[in-house]
């Protein structure tokens, strides 16, 4: 019994108790990280070794006091069963009858410092490159290298991705990050009153589509009609966008880029009602009666095309076949146009 109080109170003295509440507040705030479970029985295992060593220092005798702690937990002294195999009390006997050689340990302790030490400082700095230089591959720009860190060279995301480009034409873009300028300052409403002023001698009325391509230079190129009600007034129509005065070109990155535009152009004199319904005839003409009409991004039916005013659409793009069929699935087979408003 002396040696179960002088064991109790070698926890008290040491505040084992304090150690146990400090630790089970821990497993409640980190109760989803399995090592704090793993520390908290760990904690519990030298607590009891520290205990046990303070009694045996006392001077008792340590098969005595094993046979005590059997009988404190079994109630007699059993053989050793599988039972025991893994628990504590069996690692307390084993650490109560092994032999300890104090300067040994001391040694190893002290020889096991710097290595831990190292060890630490090794794990505790990353490698980050100071300058990394090379040579960029078929003109790349150096700005389009990130240094990450040594031996890790990953490219920048290219900028110019962000932007839409046209349907089969790699270098031409449908929207970029600053947008062409009619003339250096105009936009391409004002390029529609432009050319309507030339259109507007034409002496058939009718309403063309076409689309353009305005160069890094600044000049305007590949002019394509896509729909006309009469091959001579497309013609007349192409030949007046294709003299329009220079533009800014339009930027990404504050790089110049090719920009493609569709454009509608009113051909002769005429009412805006009556240019309304021409057009809805063109189209009619050219697209199928069942194509898709999408006027800003809402699709609407073919029969809204005869009472719009031309006058507040900012612009016109016809898809037709694959084209339209690749963006908008089995529906545009038949065709698709999409209408811009002005706002």
């Amino acid at each position: 019994m002396a040696a179960v109080v002088a064991h109790e109170l070698s926890h008290i003295r040491h505040r084992h108790s304090a150690e146990r509440i400090v630790m089970e507040c821990v497993k409640a705030l980190l109760w989803w990280n399995p090592f704090v479970r793993i520390a908290a029985r760990r904690l519990a295992e030298v607590e009891e070794y520290e205990a046990d060593r303070d009694v045996l220092t006392q001077g008792y005798d340590p098969s005595e006091y094993i046979a005590t702690i059997f009988k404190t937990q079994f109630g007699y002294s059993p053989d050793i069963a599988n039972g025991l195999r893994d628990s504590l009390t069996k690692k307390r006997f084993q650490m109560m009858t092994k032999h300890s050689g104090d300067s040994r340990a001391l040694l190893r302790l002290a020889g096991s410092i710097p290595v831990v030490l190292l060890l630490l400082a090794c794990f505790s700095f990353t490698s980050q490159a100071t300058e990394i230089r090379t040579d960029p591959p078929n003109g790349q720009n150096d700005s389009d290298i990130e240094i990450v860190s040594v031996g890790t060279i990953r490219k920048a995301p290219d900028t110019q991705e962000r932007y839409r480009k046209a349907k089969g034409e790699a270098d031409v873009y449908l929207v970029a990050e600053k947008m062409p300028l009619f003339e250096g300052k105009g936009t391409l409403q004002d390029f529609q009153h432009w050319v309507d002023a030339r259109a507007a001698e034409y002496d058939r009325s009718g309403k063309v589509i076409l689309t353009f391509v305005v160069e890094k230079n600044g000049s305007v190129a590949e002019v394509q009609v896509l729909d006309t009600p009469d091959p001579a007034m497309g013609e007349a129509a192409a030949r007046i966008v294709a003299s329009s005065p220079a533009w800014k070109a339009g930027t990404i990155d504050g790089e110049p880029v090719r920009v493609r535009y569709t454009l509608p152009v009113r051909c002769g004199k005429t009412d805006p009602q009556t240019t309304g319904r021409q057009a809805s005839a063109g189209h009619s003409r050219s697209i199928d009666q069942k194509a898709l009409v999408f006027i800003d991004d809402k699709e609407v039916k073919q029969d809204t095309l005869k009472t719009m005013n031309p006058d507040l659409i900012e612009s016109i793009s016809v898809y037709k076949d694959s084209s339209a069929v690749v963006r908008y699935g089995e529906r545009g087979k038949n065709g698709v146009i999409l209408i811009k408003m002005k706002q």
